[in-house]
C-alpha cells in the first residue's frame, strides 16, 4: 500500500499506523490489516459500490464494522472501517471446534433472516444474480480454470455460455427472501466465544433466497474442515438449521457461483 496514492481523507484517518495485508479470500481486492482499522480498496464496479451501500444499511442492524470513509477516486473504492473483535470462523481456533462452529454459523445465518428487509436498497435475487452473470460472460470476466462444481460435467456445461442457459432455464420454483450475505463463506463472518462478532465481504448482499447462504456455507463448511465424511457433517449442519436439505437449490447455487 502506498499512502501517498490514497484519498486524503484516508491518509488523514491512518495516519501513520503500521499495516499488514490480508491474503484470505478470492477477491480483486486488497485488504490492510491495522491495529483498529481496515481499509479495502478495490476497482469500482457494481459489486464495490453495492458493499458501501450495504454496509451503511446495515449499521445497527447487524454486528457489522462502523464505516470511518467511503470514497470512490480514480475508478478505485476505498472502504477503510473499524477492526471486527475475535476471529475469522476459518482460523485454527474455530475449526478445532466443530459443533460449535456450525452452532454459530447458524446463529450467523438467522441473525440476518431476520433483518426486516422491507427498505433493504438492493435485490440481489435469482434475476439480478443472472442479469450479473451474463455481464461478467460478455465482458469476458470469468476464469474457468477455477470452477470446481461437481455437476458441471453432469448438466453438460462445458463453458460459460451453457452454464448460463442451463442456470436460465431451471431457475428454483420459488425464493424464500431474506436479507442475504451472498457470500456466507467462513472468512467472511467473525466469531468470539460464543458471540457472531461481524460479518464483512458484503458486496453481493441483499435481498435473495435463504438457500445462497445455506449452499456457500456449507460448501466452505466442506472445504475448511477438509472433510471426508461429508455425509455427516451435512446431517450435523442441517440438524443444527431445523431444515431439511433441499439438494436441487443448493445444487443451482453452487452452479451459479461459478459465474462469479
Amino acid at each position: 500500500m502506498n499512502r501517498d496514492n490514497l484519498p486524503e481523507a484516508v491518509r488523514i484517518i491512518i495516519d501513520n499506523r503500521l499495516w499488514s495485508e490480508e491474503t484470505i479470500g478470492m477477491t480483486d481486492s486488497h485488504v490492510y490489516l491495522m491495529e483498529d482499522m481496515v481499509l479495502k480498496i478495490e476497482p469500482l464496479c457494481e459489486e464495490s459500490v453495492n458493499e458501501h451501500r450495504m454496509m451503511a444499511w446495515l449499521q445497527g442492524k447487524l454486528p457489522v464494522p462502523q464505516i470511518l470513509a467511503s470514497i470512490a477516486q480514480d475508478g478505485m473504492n476505498y472502504l477503510l472501517t473499524s477492526r471486527l473483535n475475535g476471529h475469522m470462523a476459518c482460523a485454527p481456533i474455530q475449526l478445532q471446534e466443530r459443533e460449535q462452529l456450525i452452532r454459530l454459523l447458524v446463529k450467523g445465518m438467522h441473525q440476518m433472516w431476520h433483518i426486516d428487509i422491507t427498505d433493504c436498497p438492493v435485490r440481489n435475487d435469482v434475476s439480478n444474480k443472472l442479469r450479473q452473470a451474463k455481464e461478467r460472460i460478455d465482458q469476458n470476466r470469468l476464469d474457468n480454470d477455477d470452477w470446481d462444481a461437481p455437476w458441471l460435467s453432469e448438466i453438460g456445461a462445458q463453458d460459460p455460455e451453457t452454464l448460463y442457459k442451463w442456470l436460465s432455464d431451471h431457475r428454483p420454483e420459488q425464493e424464500e427472501w431474506v436479507f442475504s450475505h451472498g457470500d456466507y463463506c467462513l472468512p467472511n463472518v467473525f466469531f468470539e466465544g460464543e458471540n457472531v462478532t461481524g460479518f464483512v465481504d458484503l458486496g453481493r448482499s441483499g435481498i435473495a433466497d435463504k438457500w445462497q447462504d445455506i449452499a456457500l456455507c456449507l460448501r466452505s463448511l466442506q472445504y475448511n474442515l477438509n472433510c471426508s465424511d461429508t455425509q455427516t457433517l451435512e446431517r450435523e449442519f442441517f440438524a443444527e438449521l431445523g431444515l431439511e436439505p433441499d439438494y436441487e437449490r443448493l445444487r443451482y447455487y453452487l452452479l451459479l457461483d461459478e459465474l462469479f
